[in-house]
């Protein structure tokens, strides 16, 4: 398969399982593309980037009226001409997503874990919310108990929780205790998903790629790996097998990213996407 027909089935990937999420597209082209050229878009040059993705200009609108309503994305206009770029607070949050994605930084583990014991089971105590618990770096063993890697030192878990301190006694025990809490079978197959999504885009590095043709291709590498990327929980390379799936898909999306920049760089210069990027700053973004 060339590369012409590597990227025509990941765009019909995007779209034969669901409706594409547009806004979620949008949000990558922001964060990746538009960011390090100075953060602005014309909506005409936004439009061309989707419309190689086949999304309708209609879709486009929808989800950037979407964005803006829930302050997420900022519109200006100079005549009749609008500009869109993240907002200040989603672009501190996009920066701070940004180690995770382009990232691969994997704490140090002492033998530890820390665990939150919600006494009160099903009565209310025993299901914090668990979203904040995720952000706490805490995965659910079980009804009322969250573990996370490392002692508690630093954090401390919702109201009317305990953090207690345990050193599991066998390394396959601990193993286990983290494969449970953190979905990683789960999380493997999603890998593992990506890597062959991609395999035949990467089998096709030694061509040349046209410059509209690699953006499209960015643009879907990072949204799909983002998704997944901002799912692991980073736990300590202690506590994943050897054959980390997510291992190989990082080094699938740092080569085919590399592959892609200079092209895809060329079309955001031709369509007037702000400044032209420091070629450095992105590739030591996979660093």
């Amino acid at each position: 398969m060339n590369v012409e027909n590597a990227i025509d089935r990941l765009i019909e990937g995007l779209h034969e399982t669901a409706r594409p999420r547009v806004w979620s597209l949008i949000v990558t082209v922001l964060g990746d593309q538009v960011a390090p050229r100075g953060g602005v878009i014309q909506l005409s040059a936004l439009q061309q980037i989707m419309g190689w993705l086949k999304i309708e200009e209609n879709a486009v609108r929808t989800a950037l009226s979407r964005l803006v309503k829930d302050g997420l994305v900022e519109r200006s206009k100079e005549g009749r001409t609008s500009s869109y770029q993240l907002s200040g607070a989603n672009k501190a949050e996009f920066d701070a997503a940004s180690r995770k994605i382009y990232g691969w930084d994997r704490p140090s583990w002492d033998g530890y874990f820390a665990l939150a014991l919600f006494p009160g089971g099903t009565n209310g105590n025993g299901n914090p919310d668990a979203r904040a618990m995720r952000k706490m770096g805490f995965g659910p063993l079980m009804q009322g108990v969250y573990l996370k890697p490392g002692p508690n030192a630093d954090c401390t878990p919702p109201a009317q929780g305990v953090t207690l301190s345990s050193q599991p006694d066998d390394p396959d025990e601990a193993y286990d205790l983290a494969r449970t809490a953190f979905a990683l079978d789960d999380l493997a197959a999603q890998y593992h998903d990506l890597f062959d999504a991609f395999s035949s885009l990467d089998a096709a590095r030694s061509e040349i790629v046209r410059s509209e043709r690699a953006l499209t291709a960015r643009t879907l590498l990072i949204h799909n790996w983002r998704r997944i990327a901002l799912r692991d929980p980073e736990l300590p390379v202690g506590l994943l097998p050897k054959d980390w799936a997510g291992f190989k898909a990082r080094d699938r999306v740092k080569k085919l990213y590399l592959w892609l920049l200079e092209p895809s760089e060329t079309a955001l210069d031709t369509l007037g996407v702000g400044i032209a990027s420091d070629p450095e700053f992105l590739r030591a973004r996979f660093d």
